[in-house]
């Protein structure tokens, strides 16, 4: 079931370019996005309930450590794009 979450994620990530050069317009990249997050969304209870297969003993320790490393990295990362100077999205060029 993970491979097949993954395999959806990638498909999903993939199929924005190609999409988005045949016109497929907002349309087209917000099934694609749609598609990816799913994806993730499986992924991540997969990825998760694996993490914890052999820790029964410690689950509330794990799953705390999971949580919060989660939201840190998330909290460490988020502020990137302004350390790095983006203020907004590249106007994007029709071919």
């Amino acid at each position: 079931m993970l491979a097949g979450f993954a395999s959806l994620t990638a498909v999903a990530a993939i199929a924005v370019v190609p999409l988005q050069h045949a016109g497929a317009g907002l349309a087209g990249l917000l099934v694609c996005l749609w598609l990816f997050v799913t994806g993730c969304g499986g992924c991540f209870v997969g990825a998760f309930s694996r993490a914890l297969r052999d820790q029964a003993a410690q689950t509330g320790t794990a799953t705390s450590v999971y949580g919060f490393t989660t939201f840190a990295t998330a909290g460490l990362v988020a502020p990137v794009a302004g350390l790095i100077g983006i203020q907004t999205p590249p106007r994007s060029r029709r071919c």
